[in-house]
């Protein structure tokens, strides 16, 4: 009976062994740990400096060991990645041409970015083609770890937050209006025409169309509808930001086809609002405005991220009344009520009331979180998204709603 009773904690000990033996392997430099899995680490060469760019640089040995037999600089042979961490203005000039081998995927609080460097051709090596044919799963192997594996998992490890750029014709123009002090741009849309920088800084406008955004290149039609033109005079080249969800953008310039692309934005939101609120900058920096009439704001509204926002807006004499309702769950809403005035294009409002509400199941409804006298506007943005700018809630701080 003895026997019987022990021999629970003994199998409990023997796996603790046994999965402690198939522990990953992790390498340190400067600080940083690189985690790879035992069946991958006799696989590679990791080589380690003081240089920040080159924390870690990652070859297959197999390749190393083939170039070397064959009498050739086994350098590159079998480069699989190397980690740097760079500065914010070394990133900056990056992003402004093409970086391919070159891939931004993480940054600190301390203002280090980190990049993930890779060939952009292949390094496998072996000595002849009977030893590539037969090592081509390894090879396979190593490489599915280092591209699909490394970003996440050192970015986990070594508490960093996860953070991309897109690098295609949409991103590299995005960081030159973003970066490029000494470029001339303009924006073409109806409501205001063409407009000039004039000093309006793009950088809270159009973050969300660099990092952690996706742009492809599509074969799609190019789409028809309206849009807002971005134009690089110098280069006689207009990339237009079309409405609609599927975030379609063209490159078009002399002599060259027209390129198509579609994009996803990490905030499901929309690449043309995002271009159309720079665009409303500038107008304004111009003494402009785009919505001629308060009357064009009458009407209901509902937010286009979450679905969760209605926003109803009537007008009482020379005043315009906005009661708007946000569900928080399923038993507690915001809801806010003002009046405002049509000033300069924009609703603008300063006595905002706003009540977050609790009903429990008995019905019986309890107050979160109030304020009397908020301030804030609306604006009709050139695509005719409806911007909600509360100066009170940093939740609406950047809502966007669409009439229904």
């Amino acid at each position: 009976m003895k026997h019987f009773k022990i021999l629970p904690v003994t199998l409990f000990m023997l796996m603790i062994f046994v999965s402690s033996g198939f522990a990953a392997h992790t390498a340190k430099s400067q600080g940083f740990s690189l985690t790879v899995p035992d069946d991958i680490y006799p696989l590679l060469k990791i080589e380690t400096s003081n240089d920040p760019n080159s924390i870690f640089r990652v070859s297959e040995l197999g390749s190393v060991k083939a170039a070397k037999k064959l009498g050739e600089n086994a350098d590159g042979a079998g480069f699989l990645f190397s980690v740097s961490k760079i500065s914010k203005d070394r990133l900056h000039k990056i992003l402004q041409g093409d970086a391919s081998g070159i891939e931004l995927f993480a940054t600190d609080d301390n203002g280090g970015y980190y990049i993930y460097n890779h060939p952009t051709d292949v390094r496998y090596v072996r000595e002849n083609n009977a030893l590539m044919k037969k090592d081509q799963p390894v090879w396979n192997k190593v490489n599915d770890w280092a591209y699909t594996k490394v970003r996440k998992n050192f970015a986990k490890k070594n508490k960093l937050r996860p953070l991309t750029a897109n690098n295609t014709d949409i991103g590299i123009a995005v960081a030159r209006v973003l970066y490029d002090q000494k470029l001339k741009y303009t924006l073409t849309a109806t409501g205001a025409g063409t407009l000039t920088s004039n000093g309006v800084d793009p950088e809270k406008y159009l973050n969300d169309l660099l990092y952690d955004a996706k742009f492809y290149y599509s074969h799609d039609p190019v789409p028809d509808g309206e849009y807002i033109g971005l134009y690089f005079p110098d280069e006689k080249t207009m990339y237009k930001f079309y409405k609609g969800k599927q975030n379609y953008v063209t490159r078009e310039s002399e002599n060259i086809p027209t390129m198509v692309y579609k994009g996803e934005l990490q905030n499901a939101g929309s690449a043309s609002v995002n271009i159309a609120r720079l665009y409303q900058a500038m107008a304004e920096k111009a003494g402009k405005t785009i919505t001629a009439s308060g009357d064009s704001y009458i009407g209901s509204y509902h937010e286009i991220i979450v679905g969760r926002g209605y926003i109803d807006i009537v007008k009482k004499g020379k005043i315009y009344k906005i009661n708007i309702k946000w569900g928080e769950s399923a038993f507690a809403t915001s809801l806010w009520n003002m009046t405002a005035k049509f000033e300069k294009g924009a609703l603008v409002y300063n006595d905002c009331k706003y009540r977050s509400i609790e009903i429990n199941q008995r019905g019986t409804v309890r107050t979160k979180r109030s304020y009397n006298n908020g301030k804030g506007r609306f604006v009709t943005l050139t695509t005719g998204e409806l911007l909600w700018e509360d100066n009170a809630g940093k939740n609406s701080e950047y809502s966007v709603f669409v009439k229904n």
